[in-house]
Protein backbone atom coordinates (compact mmCIF):
# COMPACT_ATOMS: atom_id res chain seq x y z
CA UNK A 1 0.00 0.00 0.00
CA UNK A 2 1.24 3.64 -0.89
CA UNK A 3 1.55 6.09 2.25
CA UNK A 4 2.18 9.46 3.20
CA UNK A 5 6.23 9.51 3.39
CA UNK A 6 6.30 12.93 5.34
CA UNK A 7 7.76 11.10 8.50
CA UNK A 8 10.07 8.91 6.27
CA UNK A 9 12.38 11.60 4.85
CA UNK A 10 15.22 13.07 6.10
CA UNK A 11 18.67 15.40 5.31
CA UNK A 12 21.68 13.87 5.03
CA UNK A 13 23.13 16.20 7.51
CA UNK A 14 20.57 15.15 10.21
CA UNK A 15 21.71 13.37 13.40
CA UNK A 16 20.81 9.55 14.38
CA UNK A 17 18.82 10.83 17.43
CA UNK A 18 16.65 12.58 14.52
CA UNK A 19 16.00 9.54 12.45
CA UNK A 20 15.26 7.64 16.12
CA UNK A 21 12.55 10.08 16.45
CA UNK A 22 11.22 9.63 12.86
CA UNK A 23 11.22 5.83 13.37
CA UNK A 24 8.99 6.01 16.04
CA UNK A 25 5.92 7.98 14.07
CA UNK A 26 6.35 6.04 11.29
CA UNK A 27 3.91 3.11 10.01
CA UNK A 28 7.00 2.33 7.40
CA UNK A 29 10.10 1.95 9.74
CA UNK A 30 12.44 3.15 7.08
CA UNK A 31 14.38 6.08 6.78
CA UNK A 32 15.11 7.82 3.55
CA UNK A 33 17.64 9.89 3.29
CA UNK A 34 17.77 12.74 0.95
CA UNK A 35 19.59 15.77 -0.78
CA UNK A 36 17.69 19.41 -0.91
CA UNK A 37 15.82 18.06 -4.31
CA UNK A 38 14.58 15.14 -2.35
CA UNK A 39 16.82 12.55 -4.01
CA UNK A 40 17.72 9.23 -2.34
CA UNK A 41 20.94 9.25 -0.62
CA UNK A 42 20.90 6.41 1.47
CA UNK A 43 18.68 4.54 3.74
CA UNK A 44 18.52 3.77 7.50
CA UNK A 45 16.68 0.59 9.33
CA UNK A 46 16.50 0.21 13.02
CA UNK A 47 18.68 -2.33 12.84
CA UNK A 48 21.73 0.10 11.06
CA UNK A 49 20.73 1.71 14.59
CA UNK A 50 20.83 -1.30 16.89
CA UNK A 51 24.29 -1.84 14.34
CA UNK A 52 25.97 1.71 15.57
CA UNK A 53 25.35 1.05 18.85
CA UNK A 54 27.00 -1.95 19.34
CA UNK A 55 29.92 -0.06 17.47
CA UNK A 56 29.43 2.71 20.18
CA UNK A 57 28.70 5.16 17.91
CA UNK A 58 27.71 8.09 19.22
CA UNK A 59 23.52 8.65 18.58
CA UNK A 60 24.83 12.38 18.23
CA UNK A 61 26.51 11.41 15.13
CA UNK A 62 24.96 12.13 11.20
CA UNK A 63 23.00 9.60 9.60
CA UNK A 64 25.06 9.34 6.74
CA UNK A 65 27.58 7.47 9.20
CA UNK A 66 25.47 4.62 9.38
CA UNK A 67 23.00 4.89 6.48
CA UNK A 68 23.18 2.41 3.64
CA UNK A 69 24.54 4.47 0.49
CA UNK A 70 23.56 1.66 -1.51
CA UNK A 71 19.90 1.35 -1.13
CA UNK A 72 17.44 -0.88 -3.13
CA UNK A 73 14.58 1.40 -4.77
CA UNK A 74 12.40 1.14 -7.48
CA UNK A 75 11.10 3.15 -10.17
CA UNK A 76 7.56 4.10 -10.17
CA UNK A 77 6.80 2.43 -13.22
CA UNK A 78 8.53 -0.99 -12.63
CA UNK A 79 5.62 -2.43 -11.46
CA UNK A 80 5.80 -6.38 -11.38
CA UNK A 81 9.29 -5.18 -9.23
CA UNK A 82 7.68 -3.40 -6.20
CA UNK A 83 5.29 -6.34 -6.43
CA UNK A 84 8.24 -9.21 -6.11
CA UNK A 85 9.93 -7.26 -3.48
CA UNK A 86 6.30 -6.67 -1.59
CA UNK A 87 5.30 -10.55 -2.18
CA UNK A 88 8.72 -12.23 -2.17
CA UNK A 89 10.80 -10.53 -0.07
CA UNK A 90 8.44 -8.69 2.36
CA UNK A 91 10.38 -5.65 2.12
CA UNK A 92 9.44 -1.78 1.87
CA UNK A 93 10.04 -0.30 -1.62
CA UNK A 94 10.99 2.89 -1.88
CA UNK A 95 9.93 4.71 -4.71
CA UNK A 96 11.76 7.68 -6.87
CA UNK A 97 10.67 8.98 -10.17
CA UNK A 98 12.89 9.13 -13.06
CA UNK A 99 15.39 11.94 -11.24
CA UNK A 100 15.43 9.78 -8.44
CA UNK A 101 13.36 12.26 -6.33
CA UNK A 102 11.73 10.12 -3.38
CA UNK A 103 7.81 9.98 -4.45
CA UNK A 104 6.80 7.70 -1.87
CA UNK A 105 6.60 3.96 -0.10
CA UNK A 106 5.13 1.04 -0.66
CA UNK A 107 4.90 -1.53 2.02
CA UNK A 108 2.74 -5.11 3.09
CA UNK A 109 2.12 -3.77 6.71
CA UNK A 110 -0.53 -5.75 8.16
CA UNK A 111 -1.99 -5.51 11.66
CA UNK A 112 -0.76 -7.68 14.53
CA UNK A 113 -1.92 -11.02 14.82
CA UNK A 114 -2.04 -12.59 18.40
CA UNK A 115 1.44 -14.47 18.47
CA UNK A 116 2.39 -17.86 19.75
CA UNK A 117 5.29 -16.39 21.90
CA UNK A 118 4.39 -17.01 25.43
CA UNK A 119 5.48 -14.58 28.06
CA UNK A 120 6.77 -14.27 31.93
CA UNK A 121 6.62 -11.46 33.54
CA UNK A 122 8.29 -11.95 36.83
CA UNK A 123 6.45 -10.00 39.32
CA UNK A 124 7.56 -11.89 42.42
CA UNK A 125 10.25 -9.19 44.43
CA UNK A 126 9.28 -7.84 47.57
CA UNK A 127 10.64 -4.46 46.15
CA UNK A 128 12.68 -3.73 49.56
CA UNK A 129 14.76 -0.61 47.71
CA UNK A 130 11.25 1.36 47.55
CA UNK A 131 9.82 0.69 51.01
CA UNK A 132 7.54 2.27 53.04
CA UNK A 133 5.64 1.96 49.64
CA UNK A 134 5.86 -2.05 49.14
CA UNK A 135 4.71 -2.56 52.95
CA UNK A 136 1.44 -3.10 51.92
CA UNK A 137 1.88 -3.08 47.77
CA UNK A 138 3.17 -5.28 45.75
CA UNK A 139 6.08 -3.27 43.48
CA UNK A 140 4.49 -4.56 39.93
CA UNK A 141 1.59 -2.62 40.97
CA UNK A 142 2.31 0.56 42.23
CA UNK A 143 0.66 3.69 40.43
CA UNK A 144 2.52 5.15 37.41
CA UNK A 145 0.23 8.16 36.24
CA UNK A 146 -2.91 6.58 37.80
CA UNK A 147 -2.05 2.83 36.31
CA UNK A 148 -0.06 0.32 37.96
CA UNK A 149 3.52 -0.56 36.21
CA UNK A 150 2.27 -4.39 35.54
CA UNK A 151 -0.44 -2.59 33.74
CA UNK A 152 1.19 -0.41 31.50
CA UNK A 153 3.26 -3.76 31.16
CA UNK A 154 0.57 -5.72 29.91
CA UNK A 155 -0.66 -3.20 27.69
CA UNK A 156 1.84 -3.31 25.85
CA UNK A 157 2.40 -6.74 25.01
CA UNK A 158 -1.00 -6.80 24.14
CA UNK A 159 -0.01 -4.55 21.55
CA UNK A 160 2.02 -6.46 19.49
CA UNK A 161 -0.22 -9.22 19.96
CA UNK A 162 1.62 -10.95 22.77
CA UNK A 163 -1.58 -12.23 25.15
CA UNK A 164 -0.46 -15.00 26.44
CA UNK A 165 1.09 -14.52 29.59
CA UNK A 166 2.08 -15.93 32.84
CA UNK A 167 3.08 -13.97 35.94
CA UNK A 168 5.16 -14.67 38.66
CA UNK A 169 4.24 -14.09 41.72
CA UNK A 170 5.51 -14.45 46.04
CA UNK A 171 4.98 -11.46 47.48
CA UNK A 172 1.79 -10.04 48.28
CA UNK A 173 0.51 -12.71 45.44
CA UNK A 174 -3.05 -12.50 45.92
CA UNK A 175 -3.05 -8.94 45.41
CA UNK A 176 -1.58 -9.07 41.58
CA UNK A 177 -4.17 -12.26 40.93
CA UNK A 178 -7.03 -10.42 41.90
CA UNK A 179 -6.11 -7.12 39.99
CA UNK A 180 -5.42 -9.71 36.30
CA UNK A 181 -7.31 -12.97 37.51
CA UNK A 182 -7.22 -14.53 33.85
CA UNK A 183 -6.60 -11.73 32.20
CA UNK A 184 -9.79 -11.90 29.94
CA UNK A 185 -10.18 -7.45 30.97
CA UNK A 186 -7.32 -6.82 29.60
CA UNK A 187 -7.58 -8.81 26.39
CA UNK A 188 -4.73 -11.40 27.33
CA UNK A 189 -4.65 -15.07 28.47
CA UNK A 190 -2.91 -14.97 32.04
CA UNK A 191 -1.82 -17.42 34.44
CA UNK A 192 0.01 -17.24 36.87
CA UNK A 193 3.25 -19.14 37.80
CA UNK A 194 3.02 -18.75 42.03
CA UNK A 195 6.45 -20.00 43.91
CA UNK A 196 5.91 -20.56 47.39
CA UNK A 197 9.26 -19.25 48.73
CA UNK A 198 12.35 -17.57 46.24
CA UNK A 199 13.56 -19.61 44.02
CA UNK A 200 16.04 -16.78 42.67
CA UNK A 201 15.16 -14.20 39.28
CA UNK A 202 15.35 -17.53 36.75
CA UNK A 203 13.95 -20.01 39.39
CA UNK A 204 10.46 -19.38 38.12
CA UNK A 205 11.29 -20.94 34.75
CA UNK A 206 11.41 -24.39 36.13
CA UNK A 207 7.61 -24.11 36.95
CA UNK A 208 6.86 -22.83 33.33
CA UNK A 209 7.81 -26.43 32.02
CA UNK A 210 4.36 -27.68 31.81
CA UNK A 211 2.88 -24.90 30.02
CA UNK A 212 5.60 -24.48 27.10
CA UNK A 213 4.98 -24.52 23.65
CA UNK A 214 7.53 -24.54 21.11
CA UNK A 215 8.41 -20.76 20.61
CA UNK A 216 10.60 -18.30 21.51
CA UNK A 217 9.47 -17.01 25.25
CA UNK A 218 9.77 -13.32 26.15
CA UNK A 219 11.24 -12.97 29.79
CA UNK A 220 10.46 -9.43 31.22
CA UNK A 221 11.17 -8.17 34.91
CA UNK A 222 7.84 -6.76 36.16
CA UNK A 223 9.12 -3.48 36.95
CA UNK A 224 10.37 -2.35 33.50
CA UNK A 225 9.07 -0.04 32.00
CA UNK A 226 9.55 0.61 28.02
CA UNK A 227 8.62 1.08 24.29
CA UNK A 228 10.68 -1.85 23.18
CA UNK A 229 9.41 -3.00 19.82
CA UNK A 230 8.50 -6.58 20.15
CA UNK A 231 8.38 -7.50 16.80
CA UNK A 232 11.80 -6.07 16.18
CA UNK A 233 13.38 -8.22 19.02
CA UNK A 234 11.93 -11.49 18.13
CA UNK A 235 13.08 -10.81 14.40
CA UNK A 236 16.40 -10.51 16.17
CA UNK A 237 16.43 -13.02 18.17
CA UNK A 238 15.41 -15.90 15.10
CA UNK A 239 18.26 -14.06 13.03
CA UNK A 240 20.84 -14.41 15.27
CA UNK A 241 20.55 -18.48 15.87
CA UNK A 242 21.25 -18.35 19.77
CA UNK A 243 19.77 -19.86 22.50
CA UNK A 244 19.21 -16.40 24.51
CA UNK A 245 18.64 -12.90 23.68
CA UNK A 246 19.17 -10.55 26.04
CA UNK A 247 18.17 -6.82 25.60
CA UNK A 248 21.01 -4.17 26.28
CA UNK A 249 20.01 -0.57 27.49
CA UNK A 250 22.68 2.11 27.84
CA UNK A 251 22.87 3.91 31.13
CA UNK A 252 24.78 6.92 32.19
CA UNK A 253 26.61 7.83 34.86
CA UNK A 254 27.84 11.49 35.38
CA UNK A 255 31.13 12.21 37.01
CA UNK A 256 31.05 15.22 39.22
CA UNK A 257 34.85 15.72 39.27
CA UNK A 258 37.27 16.26 35.71
CA UNK A 259 39.22 13.14 35.11
CA UNK A 260 42.88 13.17 34.64
CA UNK A 261 44.98 10.98 32.00
CA UNK A 262 47.81 10.06 33.09
CA UNK A 263 51.07 8.32 31.20
CA UNK A 264 54.65 8.13 33.86
CA UNK A 265 53.92 10.86 35.47
CA UNK A 266 52.83 13.34 33.05
CA UNK A 267 49.45 14.56 32.44
CA UNK A 268 48.45 13.98 28.94
CA UNK A 269 44.79 15.09 28.80
CA UNK A 270 42.12 16.31 31.18
CA UNK A 271 37.70 16.16 30.72
CA UNK A 272 35.61 18.50 32.90
CA UNK A 273 32.93 16.19 34.37
CA UNK A 274 32.84 13.60 31.86
CA UNK A 275 29.72 11.14 31.11
CA UNK A 276 30.50 7.71 31.40
CA UNK A 277 28.33 5.06 28.81
CA UNK A 278 28.13 1.45 29.20
CA UNK A 279 25.98 -1.22 28.65
CA UNK A 280 23.45 -2.64 31.08
CA UNK A 281 21.07 -5.78 31.52
CA UNK A 282 17.80 -4.25 30.75
CA UNK A 283 15.92 -7.53 32.41
CA UNK A 284 14.17 -8.47 28.97
CA UNK A 285 15.12 -11.80 27.87
CA UNK A 286 14.09 -14.44 24.56
CA UNK A 287 14.42 -17.54 25.90
CA UNK A 288 14.42 -20.52 23.87
CA UNK A 289 12.14 -23.46 25.00
CA UNK A 290 15.15 -26.16 24.90
CA UNK A 291 16.88 -23.67 27.65
CA UNK A 292 14.37 -24.25 30.23
CA UNK A 293 13.61 -27.92 29.30
CA UNK A 294 17.91 -28.51 30.58
CA UNK A 295 17.58 -26.15 33.59
CA UNK A 296 19.60 -27.74 36.30
CA UNK A 297 17.38 -28.85 39.30
CA UNK A 298 18.47 -26.71 41.73
CA UNK A 299 15.85 -25.42 44.79
CA UNK A 300 17.46 -21.89 43.47
CA UNK A 301 18.75 -20.33 39.84
CA UNK A 302 19.11 -16.94 39.14
CA UNK A 303 19.37 -15.49 35.66
CA UNK A 304 22.82 -15.08 35.97
CA UNK A 305 23.68 -18.15 36.39
CA UNK A 306 21.42 -19.40 33.57
CA UNK A 307 23.58 -16.32 31.36
CA UNK A 308 27.10 -17.41 32.68
CA UNK A 309 26.36 -21.26 31.37
CA UNK A 310 25.40 -20.30 27.45
CA UNK A 311 27.82 -17.29 27.37
CA UNK A 312 30.73 -20.47 27.93
CA UNK A 313 29.10 -21.95 24.35
CA UNK A 314 28.52 -18.20 22.86
CA UNK A 315 24.92 -19.13 22.76
CA UNK A 316 24.10 -15.57 24.06
CA UNK A 317 22.93 -12.68 21.45
CA UNK A 318 22.88 -9.10 22.87
CA UNK A 319 19.63 -6.86 21.53
CA UNK A 320 21.11 -3.24 21.62
CA UNK A 321 18.11 -1.02 22.68
CA UNK A 322 17.32 2.81 21.75
CA UNK A 323 13.92 2.74 22.77
CA UNK A 324 12.82 4.16 26.19
CA UNK A 325 13.68 2.36 29.03
CA UNK A 326 13.70 2.71 33.05
CA UNK A 327 13.89 0.02 35.70
CA UNK A 328 11.88 1.41 38.12
CA UNK A 329 14.28 -0.28 41.41
CA UNK A 330 14.19 2.51 43.69
CA UNK A 331 12.48 6.04 44.73
CA UNK A 332 14.36 8.19 42.08
CA UNK A 333 13.67 5.87 39.79
CA UNK A 334 10.06 5.31 40.45
CA UNK A 335 9.91 9.92 40.70
CA UNK A 336 11.61 9.72 37.19
CA UNK A 337 8.95 7.08 35.75
CA UNK A 338 6.12 9.29 36.95
CA UNK A 339 7.55 12.19 35.27
CA UNK A 340 8.13 10.69 31.78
Amino acid sequence: MEISIKNNLLLKDSLITDAIKHLEKCDIKIIVIVDSDKKILGTITDGDIRRALLKEISLDSKCALIMNSNPHYSKINEIDKINRIIQVSKKSVVIVDNENKVIGIESSIKPHLNMRNQVIVMAGGKGTRLEPLTLDTPKPLLMIKEKPILHRIIDSLVSYGLIDIYISVLYKADHIVNYFNNGEGFNARIDYLKESKPLGTAGCLKLFKKYMNNEPIIVINGDVLTSINYDRLLDFHKKSKKSITICSAKYEIPLEYGTLNIKDGDLISLEEKPVKEYFVNAGIYIINPSVITNLEEKERFDMTDLLEIYIKTKSVAVFPMHEQWIDIGNHKDYKKANEE
